[in-house]
């Protein structure tokens, strides 16, 4: 069995409202749904990090007129090799 950390939350009542109408119309425990939103917010909050490192790299070292004129041969070699027909 995993360990597990019980937490006491505060939150506006208009908000819990809407998250026992989730809990009723999914079936899960009150536990479960916190535990899926928080896990899908630390997902999203990771794909933004990520986006900003790669947007960040980006600006360092963008592509120059040498990588454009480079794709279309590129593309076609590709396409050539893995052509079906």
């Amino acid at each position: 069995m995993k360990s597990v950390e019980k937490i006491t939350i505060s939150m506006p009542a208009p908000l819990l409202r809407e998250v026992e109408r989730v809990r009723r119309r999914t079936g899960e425990t009150r536990s479960a749904v916190f535990k899926r939103f928080v896990v899908l917010s630390l997902r999203q909050i990771q794909v933004a990090r990520r986006a900003q490192q790669h947007k960040g790299s980006y600006r360092g070292d963008p592509e120059g007129a040498a990588d454009w004129l480079m794709t279309p041969d590129a593309v076609a070699r590709i396409w050539d090799e893995e052509a079906p027909y």
